[in-house]
């Protein structure tokens, strides 16, 4: 259990099983299905997405290889550090990097993959898990208002006006952590305020937004970032109206984009498939969701 309350949702982070087993979805139950013949099946990535489909692939029968160029977890890691270690996130990866050795799945680290190395290989299957695609930094920062990505705030002097650019669920777990700091930290989005913590749980974002506001966090939907000056920003909102915002950094935490091209380039040479934030940047449940599901159906 991850205790991120997408349980209650409907949606269990972990286990994908608990809200489609036996239904048009998962109508063979919680078992997976034995192998269509036999297949080799590449998985590309090994984030949650990946390591959950080269898991049930291997489970069916299939021979399976994972490759990743750095090391198993994707953004777990990330994660872990920013969520805390409450939602279990380091026992989360350990499991899916135990499981890949039970099934005996040949995982190879440091292997960065291309076009020319699938077609080497030549497997029957490729699933593509190799996450989101970063879009470039909103703006260039200045020297006393340095603009960072999302996954390079911890290791940065950030101040203590922050604000953080995106609604999704990486900007708004970055803000609660800078909340939780003392920092002042205001939340800059184009989305509405509907959007905010889009990918996190419905009932986390119920405890937690609350707790963002009474500590003197600021959220500016609808407004887009026009420049960055020395200790202050300047956005525009949906009024056209340009508003000043202190900010000694800004965390660029913009939702990724779908990192398809492998696929895309592969194409017609084997069945081939994207899975998690390659496909769709949202969330790990929906990683882990959507390898389980392709990997029963590949």
């Amino acid at each position: 259990c991850c205790r991120c309350l997408n349980c209650l949702g409907g949606l269990c982070r972990v286990n994908p099983c608990n809200n489609s087993v036996f239904t048009e979805t998962m109508p063979e139950g919680y078992e997976v299905k034995p192998g269509d013949g036999q297949k080799s099946v590449m998985v590309v990535g090994g984030g949650p997405a990946g390591m959950e489909a080269a898991r049930v692939c291997a489970e069916r029968g299939y021979a399976v290889s994972l490759y990743e160029k750095n090391s198993l977890g994707g953004l777990l890691d990330f994660a872990e550090m920013v969520k805390g270690k409450h939602e279990s996130l380091g026992r989360l990866k350990n499991y899916l990097a135990h499981m890949l050795d039970v099934e005996g799945v040949n995982v190879v680290e440091g292997q960065e993959v291309d076009a020319a190395f699938v077609r080497e290989q030549n497997p029957d299957v490729l699933i593509v898990a190799t996450g989101g695609k970063r879009p470039e930094l909103a703006a260039q920062g200045t020297e006393a208002t340095p603009v960072v990505g999302v996954v390079d705030f911890l290791a940065q002097e950030i101040g203590q006006n922050v604000v953080v650019l995106g609604f999704n669920a990486q900007a708004v777990d970055a803000a609660h952590y800078l909340t939780a700091q003392g920092k002042k930290v205001a939340v800059v989005s184009p989305e509405p305020a509907e959007a905010f913590g889009t990918g996190q749980s419905m009932m986390l974002n119920a405890f937690v937004k609350p707790a963002f506001f009474a500590a003197g966090g600021r959220m500016y939907p609808e407004c887009t970032l026009k420049s960055v000056g020395d200790g202050e920003i300047v956005v525009t909102n949906g009024f056209g109206l340009d508003v000043t915002i202190p900010a000694d950094c800004v965390i660029d935490a913009s939702t990724m984009e779908p990192n398809t091209g492998l696929a895309d380039e592969l194409e017609g040479t084997c069945d081939v498939y994207t899975i998690g934030d390659c496909a769709t940047p949202l969330s790990i449940q929906n990683a882990i969701t959507t390898g389980n599901l392709t990997a029963r159906n590949c």
